[in-house]
């Protein structure tokens, strides 16, 4: 399903992810949004993972530190540089 940026995933779709995991026969599973998590949503995982299956939830903010982390998908803009005093440093 497709959730507008600034909208919050609902408690059900993860209890449904949940519910996919058993017709698979898995029990990890990562669900992945663009969006953000609602707070009974993430209560939800939480207790899922604490039995015999573990969900892992990624929002939208830690999929684009993911992305950024391991450049996928995204371009150098500029480079920061500063001075290495080390290098100038008085010798002897």
């Amino acid at each position: 399903k497709q959730w507008k940026v600034d909208s919050l995933v609902p408690e059900q779709e993860v209890r449904n992810f949940a519910g996919s995991l058993d017709m698979e026969g898995a029990f990890k599973g990562v669900f992945v949004t663009t969006a953000k998590f609602s707070r009974p949503a993430m209560d939800a995982a939480r207790v899922i993972s604490g039995g015999s299956k573990f969900i892992r939830l990624i929002d939208g903010d830690e999929l684009l530190q993911l992305l950024i982390d391991h450049e996928v998908g995204v371009s150098t803009a500029y480079v920061v540089k500063s001075l290495d005093q080390d290098y100038f440093g008085e010798s002897g």
